[in-house]
């Protein structure tokens, strides 16, 4: 799907009969449009989603993959100085949590 959207081709998805799913995918498709999301942040979010909720959850409930892109990106606004450009939380919120995943991480000003 991602791949058709980046070369602007249509995609024809067939659900089976499967009307909750077939919901579930047009009110997804039409969030992450509303929210100019491009294919890039996308990958890099379900990339996101697979390492650090899919393999980090070992045993724990797992959170579902539109659940957590809808709040994922709900919560974040990169035109305000309140959250990174890469859909996360701020250097603080991080701090707050244990640190950077990154040891290198600062935030330099001009």
């Amino acid at each position: 799907m991602m791949a058709a959207a980046e070369a602007g081709r249509d995609l024809a998805y067939f659900t089976f009969e499967d009307k909750d799913l077939c919901d579930d995918m047009a009110g997804m498709h039409d969030f992450l449009t509303s929210q100019s999301v491009t294919i890039g942040d996308l990958w890099r979010n379900l990339h996101r989603y697979r390492t650090d909720v899919l393999r980090r959850s070992a045993g724990v409930s797992k959170p579902k993959l539109f659940p957590y892109l809808y709040q994922l990106y709900t919560v974040c606004d990169s035109d305000t100085d309140e959250y990174e450009t890469e859909a996360g939380p701020t250097a603080q919120v991080k701090a707050a949590a244990g640190g950077s995943r990154s040891p290198n991480y600062r935030a330099e000003t001009p």
